[in-house]
Parts: C-alpha cells; structure tokens; sequence
C-alpha cells in the first residue's frame, strides 16, 4: 500500500465516512491525541455551511413557527389528515379513526383520543374515544335512527380486535357488545333527552379572529375582578371534558391544570385566546374549541382525532 493510499484511508476513519473501497478502517486511529487532519476540518467546516444554507432557505419558505403549533393565517390550510399527522410527532405512534361512509374502525391500542362518525340513510353513528385506562380503551358509542339516539360508555381490550360500527342494509352492526356497555344518555333530537337534567349546557357563539372557526362558550360565573384585554397576561385553570355535556373527562388527564400566557404571543393558539376574551379574574367559562385552533390542548392529550370539538372549563385565576 502506498503513502497516499495509507492517508487517504486514515481521513476517511478520522472523518468518519466508510472507505469507498470497502475497506475497514476501524483500527485507523488520528494519531495518539486522536487530533483531526486537514481535511477532517475542511469537511466539517463544508457541512457546517450546508446546514447554515439550508436552515436559511427554510425559515425563508416557512418561517420559525412550530408547525404543530402555528396557527397563522396566512399557512397554507392543512387537511385534517395532515394535521393528524403531524400530532403523531407529539404522542407517538397514533391511528386515525377510519370512517368511509357506511363503517367506521380504529384500532383500541393506540386509543387516540377524539371524536368521528357518519351519517347513513336513517341516522347517524359517533364514537368519541376518552382514553386507556387499566388495559382497556374507553370510548362513548352514539347510534341515531329518526332522531332517537342513545349514548352507551363501552370499552375495548388494548390488545384486541379493531374496534368495528357497520351499516349493512339498513341495520346497524357492532363488534362490541352493547349489553356489556352502560347506557349513559338517550332521548330524541326533536324533543331533547329523556332526562331535562341531562341537558347540554347553552352557549354563545364566538368567532374566532383570522380563521375560519368559531367557539361555543357560556359564562358559569361571572368574575369580579381585572378584565382580559389584547395583551393582558393571564394565569388559568383548565379541564378538558369529553363533550358539551361536561360531565366526564377525558381518562388519564390531568384536572385544573394550570397555564400562564400573554394573549398575542400565539403560545396557546387562537382558540384559547379568544376563549378568555371577555372574561374577568374570577371568572370561570365552558367553552368549545375546534382541536385545529388549540395546539396546547390537542397537545395535553396527546394528539386528537381531527375535527375534534374539546369542551374545555377555564377557571380565570390571574390577570396582568
């Protein structure tokens, strides 16, 4: 082996690239102090500005914004598919509900939190998936026929089937056992629930700014205290609920957590900010935001379904 061949081989083990030629180089060594060569330096120095180049030419196409986060209107609108997708870089592994227009699956080991459904040519079928608790996925079932529904908590076994809703010639068909699920709700959508207790509560709507959604919200207590204004900086307590009727959470989340942010920072989302519009200190408000419009909620949960409605309470603790 000549000289330049015996460099060439110690560059490319000092450099960390594999010897064209197929060659190991494990046993090449820099030297005793392992310090780097000429082209060692040059080489770094190289991938050095390409990464420089590259990050200059994304921040120019994209901007700096977390795209998970970002709620820009002027982003090109994602498809709830893509959005649901990029949840999958908050909480790992996650399956979309598959629903193509007469059948709906999703796999109960992944559980992923949310809401999807479809209607067919009497009614209309929902599930809404909570969360797992004790090997098990925990997911409400709603079946509408004419306007009467009910509503049954059911649970699936983590490590089971793909949970399955069918409508095949006009009848309804489940690969879980309703009489094994408790019937939580029922009633009809002409005449409301059978239980007037069982009510949802009443809202309001509210647009929010920039985008094409809207919040539901109603005021439970009104506060005493400092108003919100468009740049006040705001201490709440939040729980997310499983839908309008806040009566159940969603498992495994935390309650009354607590958050701290300035209104037009953009470090909740649109949503959220507008939800505490109009509030003052003291003041605690149910509201329903659009998942697409609360990155920090769909967050907590680690990634929702899209198109999920969160039924969030807001405790408003401080204002600045």
């Amino acid at each position: 082996m000549t000289m330049n061949e015996k460099k060439r081989r110690i560059i490319i083990a000092c450099t960390g690239v594999r010897d064209p030629g197929g060659f190991e180089v494990e046993d090449l060594t820099c030297g005793p102090r392992n310090r780097p060569t000429f082209a060692s330096l040059f080489a770094e120095k190289t991938d050095l500005i390409r990464r420089i180049i590259v990050t200059a030419a994304w921040v120019t196409l994209v901007g700096c914004d977390d795209p998970i986060g970002s709620d820009s209107a002027s982003a090109s609108p994602k498809t709830p598919v893509e959005a649901f997708r990029d949840q999958e870089k908050i909480g790992g592994k996650a399956t979309l509900i598959d629903v193509d227009g007469s059948s709906l699956e999703f796999d109960p080991n992944t559980c992923v939190r949310g809401q999807a459904g479809f209607g067919w040519g009497l009614g209309s079928v929902q599930v809404n998936v909570h969360g797992r608790d004790r090997g098990f996925c925990i997911f409400d079932y709603r079946n509408e026929i004419e306007g009467g529904f009910q509503v049954y908590r059911c649970r699936a076994p983590v490590d089971g089937p793909p949970v399955k809703v069918v409508v095949d010639n006009g009848s309804v068909a489940t690969s879980f056992s309703l009489e094994e699920a408790k019937l939580i709700r029922s009633g009809n959508m002409h005449f409301g629930p059978d239980d007037d207790a069982d009510m949802p509560v009443a809202m309001e709507q509210q647009h929010v700014p920039d985008t094409s959604y809207v919040n539901y919200f109603a005021d439970v207590v009104e506060g005493a205290g400092a108003p919100v204004d468009a740049d006040s900086r705001v201490t709440i307590a939040y729980t997310i609920y499983v839908d309008n009727y806040f009566a159940t959470e969603f498992v495994g989340v935390e309650r009354n957590r607590s958050l701290d942010f300035t209104l037009g920072r953009r470090q909740v989302g649109r949503g959220m900010e507008t939800a505490v519009r109009g509030m003052k200190e003291g003041g605690k408000r149910r509201v329903m935001i659009r998942n697409e419009v609360a990155p920090k909620m769909s967050k907590d949960l680690g990634g929702v379904q899209p198109q999920t409605v969160l039924a969030i309470e807001i405790d408003l603790l401080e204002v600045k």
